[in-house]
């Protein structure tokens, strides 16, 4: 995340040393300690006080408070422990990515598009080093492709499916 292109006084300071990155940063892990406002702002030398003052000071603009936001998303995802999933896993979920709105699939999971980006990082990086790995994936992607294997995820896309076009039948014949 690049920040804002605005130089103006209000982003070349830093109230209380903190800039708009470590703004983010605290933001996120306040919300990772569920509340625990005080503790965190602690670790970082701030008061209550000196916090609502750096919000303050870097919510002064639309691209301060977008930029804060894209910061806050990417920390918040970077502090969750990368999900485990099975190999067999990973290959469901490539193929209900290919064969339903992706954040249907991420959804029904648990997971979020940081989720999914990390994940794929990590199963690129495993399936070109094991080629083990990397057989047991194409044939559980295979095996579903011919419908050989049918999961949770594949039984609720379907479902998903037929209830969106009941409804889009319903609303055409109305």
């Amino acid at each position: 995340v690049k920040p804002p292109r605005v130089f103006g006084d209000w982003l070349m300071a830093e109230p209380y040393g903190v800039s708009m990155e470590q703004c983010a940063q605290i933001g996120a892990q306040i919300v990772d300690v569920h509340g625990s406002l005080s503790k965190v702002l602690a670790t970082h030398g701030l008061t209550e006080e000196q916090w609502s003052e750096v919000m303050r000071h870097y919510g002064g603009s639309t691209e301060g408070v977008n930029f804060l936001c894209a910061c806050f998303a990417e920390t918040l995802v970077s502090m969750r422990p990368v999900v485990e999933l099975s190999v067999e896993q990973w290959a469901e979920l490539v193929y209900d990515l290919s064969m339903c709105v992706p954040a249907d699939a991420l959804r029904w999971r648990g997971l979020w598009l940081g989720d999914y980006a990390r994940l794929s990082e990590h199963w690129d990086k495993v399936l070109e080093d094991d080629e083990g790995l990397a057989a047991r994936f194409e044939a559980r992607l295979e095996a579903i492709e011919r419908g050989e294997i049918v999961t949770d995820e594949h039984i609720a896309t379907v479902a998903g499916r037929w209830h969106l076009s009941k409804l889009d039948r319903a609303k055409q014949g109305s």
